[in-house]
């Protein structure tokens, strides 16, 4: 059966202009002006699309007549930035008010359809208005005054406001229910979309996406994103708490297959966009050995295209240059248009359900949270985490079925990647042969010099034999006399005991250590915190000593900490059983009938904490 819908022509739904970009026998292909696509099924599109806001078919000639009138009178505004003063004057001389002129503008640019134009019928039956044209000219000019707007105005308002013209121009206002009624009939549409916006009218008019543009076959396309986790985490030692951790993963939107994810405790940024990313295109089985998981995880390659949010963290100049390097396309999300992150967010949301099952979870709901102390349920450290969630991925995840693809994520994988009966496979992405290249390429980059003494970066020296080809080097290409050339540096913000340098000729990173070898490693995070600390002490300027000095200094006072709060929580277990011997060898007054016992196990709980209590070491 052949598709009467012509490639290129333009159609409304709802109100919105889209052009037919491809008609199949059951559904055909649409694009809005905002870029959105669309796929809409033939019957429906029989039922909700028109060629116009208004046909003119569905109008007599009297009113094609005056919209022909209406678009003369408003024509040459169309074509300048149109000032109040021009409006007016179009106004006075074809004896109209100003409001209305700016709704004729307001309805022609929207559609460009002379049908728009168009007076309702009137006067006189079912849902004709019968008064009078200078009332319904106050009434439609205050309607879109005070309730068409983002203000949101009440019916009463408006009614309020209309009296109040008619009053001033001896004029009877209409009754209340006019008014309503009046509202009531304009386009539900148009009612949203100027209330609430656009966004909200698509979401509550548009057909839904079936299916996302670009996702053919495994990793052609990604979508990203974070979330902070409704978690407790608690340290290895003490088993205090941490916080809670963010999520930032990566999915494949044809499968649904999860690529990769980071969890961290810093707010989502271009290193843990980074680490995502690479371990999204890189193999997962020495991971996931770390937890003595041995399932089949087996997404890696090059991704084609990535789709993110407009977050800072996704328009970093390190993910632009290392997408490039990969021949990585990024498509970054329409601005409210949430759907196009549809399927990364009901996964994250699919998450926190499984994790509201876990202890430690601070839910998000208000009525379940005030009964349940999150902190001290909280049992997962953040290795045990990251086991847990590995697991259910590799485990429970990739393996149920999913409604949206109508299968299993892991089977949907191996069917575009194997293929099927009916479809070929587009086969196995080779692995990346340099795996630390592609992991440093993610990495967030610093450009300097090189010195006679090698590197600097915050106030740290690095130095490597393979930085003395590069000594002192001129950048020529900047046009300026004596101009140092500056060279690219990776360095992984978890230990900074090393730069990575990328050679100018090899292409290759090379790692260059500390000058000073003897330095502890420490991360960019502790480096942070040493130079804050160092500032409040009253520092202008800060050395490399100092910075290790410093660090030292702070390291021994944590670890004294640590030991104090530890013989602290010792301590309060002692006076705990202490205050329990004493009621228990000298109650209060109590019934006779019931006399406490004295629990000899006491002494013995006493006497295993003695050294302590004496003042002796741990």
């Amino acid at each position: 059966m052949e598709n009467k819908y012509t490639i290129g022509s333009n159609l409304y739904i709802n109100e919105i202009r889209y052009t037919i970009l491809s008609a199949k026998e059951k559904e055909v292909e649409l694009v809005d002006e905002d870029g959105e696509i669309i796929f809409v099924k033939n019957n429906e599109l029989e039922k909700n699309a028109t060629s116009g806001t208004k046909s003119l078919t569905s109008i007599n000639q009297s009113q094609i007549d005056i919209a022909h009138k209406r678009l003369d009178i408003i024509t040459p505004l169309l074509e300048i930035n149109t000032s109040k003063q021009e409006v007016e004057k179009v106004a006075r001389e074809n004896d109209v008010s100003v409001a209305t002129i700016y709704r004729w503008l307001k309805k022609y640019k929207e559609s460009e359809l002379l049908s728009d134009l168009a007076p309702e019928e009137k006067p006189g039956g079912k849902g004709k208005s019968r008064l009078k044209d200078v009332i319904d000219e106050i009434i439609d000019s205050n309607i879109e005054k005070y309730y068409m707007t983002n203000q949101q105005n009440s019916f009463r308002r408006v009614f309020l406001e209309i009296q109040i013209e008619c009053n001033d121009k001896k004029l009877s206002p209409p009754h209340y229910n006019t008014i309503r009624r009046r509202i009531l009939a304009k386009s539900e549409y148009k009612i949203i979309k100027n209330r609430l916006g656009i966004g909200a009218a698509k979401k509550r008019f548009n057909p839904k996406v079936k299916t996302f543009p670009d996702a053919l076959y495994p990793l052609s396309s990604v979508q990203m994103d974070h979330t902070p986790l409704d978690i407790i985490i608690v340290d290895e030692e003490y088993r205090e708490e941490l916080g809670r951790p963010w999520l930032t993963l990566a999915i494949d939107t044809y499968s649904r297959m999860v690529l990769g994810y980071y969890i961290g405790f810093e707010r989502p940024n271009s290193m843990s966009v980074g680490l995502c990313l690479s371990q999204a295109m890189l193999p997962k089985q020495e991971y996931l050995a770390k937890f003595d998981i041995f399932k089949e995880w087996p997404c890696h390659g090059r991704i084609n295209c990535i789709h993110m949010d407009n977050a800072l963290e996704f328009r970093s100049k390190m993910l632009e240059d290392a997408c490039r390097e990969y021949k990585i396309d990024i498509n970054w999300r329409p601005v409210k248009v949430p759907e196009y992150g549809g399927y990364i967010e009901r996964l994250l949301g699919t998450f926190s359900k499984e994790i509201h099952q876990l202890k430690g979870t601070t839910f998000n709901n208000i009525s379940k949270r005030k009964n349940y102390d999150s902190s001290k349920k909280a049992v997962f450290t953040y290795k045990e985490f990251e086991a847990w969630l590995a697991t259910y991925i590799v485990d429970v995840y990739h393996m149920k079925f999913h409604t949206g693809i109508n299968k299993s994520p892991m089977a949907k994988w191996l069917e575009g990647v194997i293929g099927t009966d009916e479809q070929i496979g587009v086969g196995y992405h080779p692995i990346p042969v340099d795996k630390r290249k592609l992991l440093l390429d993610f990495m967030p980059s610093e450009h300097r010099t090189i010195q006679d003494y090698g590197v600097l970066l915050d106030g740290i020296h690095y130095y490597s034999d393979v930085l003395r080809k590069w000594i002192n080097a001129l950048d020529i290409k900047s046009g300026k006399l004596r101009a140092k050339r500056k060279f690219k540096f990776k360095r992984d913000p978890r230990d900074i005991s090393i730069l990575y340098f990328l050679e100018p000729d090899t292409k290759e990173y090379y790692p260059i250590p500390y000058r000073d070898s003897s330095r502890p490693p420490i991360t960019k995070w502790e480096l942070k915190i040493v130079r804050d600390y160092l500032t409040e002490q009253g520092r202008k300027t800060i050395s490399e000593e100092d910075i290790f000095d410093a660090y030292k200094r702070m390291r021994t006072i944590e670890d004294n900490a640590e030991r104090q709060t530890k013989k602290t929580r010792r301590m309060q277990v002692i006076k705990e059983k202490q205050k329990e011997h004493k009621q228990a060898v000298n109650p209060t007054p109590i019934d006779i009938a019931a006399p406490q016992k004295v629990d000899d196990d006491i002494f013995n709980d006493l006497e295993s904490f003695k050294d302590i209590s004496d003042g002796s070491s741990e």
